[in-house]
């Protein structure tokens, strides 16, 4: 009886170990993103998910809208730059009002090695008085005009 347990329990634990789907995890961190004095848009790593200290090389960042595709990419070696979590990292995109974005990045903690993936997706909106405002998805304030 002991026997005729052990060989599927072997053979089960070898299947998850081989396929990865036991024991690994991959997490998506999401990115803050804000305007900032010039009604330009900040995106950040969040002070909460860093200590003030910890110091990140930015790398892999991207920007997607939606029906469209990737519109701005910076991937080559040379473009890694360093950040601290709340600093304004360099997306040079002109962003539009009233278009869906999705954003995403890699950093890298400096002190122990760690990559984290990062994203956020969000909408430009106008006020009525010419301010922008920044819409989530699912935001109940949206109303898309197309």
């Amino acid at each position: 009886m002991k026997s005729n347990l052990i060989r599927p329990l072997f053979f089960i634990t070898i299947v998850l170990l081989l396929t990865g789907c036991f024991f690994c995890t991959y997490k998506v961190n999401t990115a803050d993103v804000r305007l900032d004095q010039n009604q330009k848009v900040c995106i950040s790593i969040p002070k909460e998910k860093a200590r003030s200290t910890d110091v990140f090389n930015i790398s892999s960042s991207s920007i997607f809208i939606t029906h469209i595709g990737y519109i701005w990419e910076q991937e080559d070696h040379s473009s890694i730059y360093q950040a601290k979590a709340g600093e304004c990292l360099r997306f040079d995109y002109p962003f539009q009002v009233d278009v869906d974005y999705s954003i995403d990045f890699v950093s890298t903690n400096l002190k122990n090695k760690e990559d984290k993936p990062w994203i956020a997706s969000f909408r430009l909106k106008k006020k009525a008085d010419g301010n922008l405002k920044i819409l989530w998805p699912n935001d109940p304030d949206e109303i898309k005009t197309e």
